[in-house]
């Protein structure tokens, strides 16, 4: 029964006081015994409904660790071919629209033209590239999201600041060892 249980500690009191006159007035104390009982059989009941749930639940998380596990041993795979793959470039550059950009301000004003024209439907869409990496982009209503796809797509937090968004993207790499070791250790 996946019924939600309920208890109230307070019952027994209620109960008892009840029991007790109805006791005195039938002149029969088994009247007062068999309410009492009547009472743990629910109090008991209720336990075991309430253990029961536990159980459930209990069994409900168990048997998503396998796929979950499988998981993020797939996210530790793919952060690890992201960190294989990224080497530190000479010189800067990003690619936006097909045309390579060396200047940081320049490669600003593209990203932020690029994320203003971003249809608002929620769509992820490669705006560019960086170091081997995609540089994909979403927009809900004026909800914009930036991510550095490889294996796997890293969020990036981006701000008001275009040069400053540029700057998150040239050290988002950095962070991928910590990415990789927050994955190792949902496993374990």
């Amino acid at each position: 029964n996946k019924s939600p249980a309920r208890s109230c500690s307070d019952l027994d009191e209620t109960v008892l006081s009840y029991s007790e006159i109805k006791a005195h007035a039938a002149g029969d104390i088994r009247i007062r015994e068999k309410m009492e009982l009547d009472n743990e059989i629910s109090q008991l009941q209720l336990e075991r409904r309430s253990h029961q749930s536990m159980q459930d639940r209990i069994d409900e998380v168990a048997q998503s660790y396998p796929v979950r596990i499988s998981e993020a041993k797939q996210k530790v795979a793919q952060i690890q071919d992201d960190i294989e793959r990224y080497k530190v470039p000479a010189d800067f550059k990003m690619e936006f629209g097909g045309e390579v950009i060396t200047n940081r301000s320049k490669a600003a004003e593209a990203l932020e033209h690029n994320l203003r024209q971003l249809p608002a439907n929620g769509e992820v869409i490669s705006i560019g590239k960086y170091a081997s990496f995609a540089i994909e982009a979403a927009k809900n209503n004026f909800d914009i999201k930036l991510w550095l796809s490889g294996a796997t797509a890293h969020r990036v937090d981006i701000g008001t600041s275009g040069l400053g968004n540029v700057t998150r993207i040239e050290n988002l790499p950095s962070r991928f060892q910590k990415e990789k070791d927050n994955a190792q250790a949902d496993i374990t």
